[in-house]
C-alpha cells in the first residue's frame, strides 16, 4: 500500500511450529525464514521509502521464543540491507520476560517513537499479540 511517499508493507514470518508449505519452504525454521525473507526482499528493495511491519515471530534482541537465532539473523540482515530501524525492538511482549515479536521498521534516520497497546478488555486478553504503534516525525 502507498500513502503519500511511503510504501507500507505488512508480513508474517514463520514461527518454530510453522509447517513447511509455500511461502515457508524448507525443513528447518531458519531455512523457512531465510526463504520468506528472500522472497520479500525481491519486492521490498523496490520501495523508495519503506515502512515494513507485521508479525515477524522473532524478538530482535534478547531471548528468542517464537523464532530461532538463525531466523533472527536473516531478519536483521534484511533490515540492514533495506536501511531500516525498528523502534519496536525493546518493547515488551504479552508474555512476561519476553520482547515483542511484532515489529514496525522505518527508514534509518527518521525520528520515530513506538508504543505497545495491550490487547485486552478489562482483565480479558483479546489476542496473544498486542498492538504496536509507531509515530514517525516527517
Amino acid at each position: 500500500m502507498q500513502v503519500g511517499g511511503l510504501t507500507l508493507v505488512s508480513s508474517i514470518l514463520p514461527w518454530k511450529g510453522a509447517r513447511s508449505a509455500p511461502p515457508w519452504v524448507g525443513d528447518r525454521h531458519a531455512t523457512k525464514t531465510a526463504h520468506a525473507i528472500d522472497d520479500l526482499l525481491l519486492r521490498l528493495r523496490a520501495a523508495d521509502t519503506l515502512v515494513w511491519g507485521g508479525d515477524w515471530n522473532h524478538a530482535l534482541v534478547g531471548r528468542e521464543s517464537a523464532g530461532s537465532k538463525a531466523g533472527r539473523e536473516s531478519v536483521l540482515a534484511a533490515l540492514d540491507e533495506l536501511e531500516l530501524d525498528v523502534p519496536t525492538t525493546e518493547l515488551p511482549h504479552a508474555l512476561d520476560h519476553l520482547l515483542s515479536i511484532d515489529h514496525i521498521a522505518v527508514p534509518t534516520g527518521l525520528s520515530a517513537t513506538a508504543a505497545r497497546v495491550v490487547a485486552a478488555s478489562g482483565s480479558k486478553r483479546l489476542s496473544d499479540h498486542d498492538a504496536y504503534v509507531v509515530k514517525i516525525d516527517l
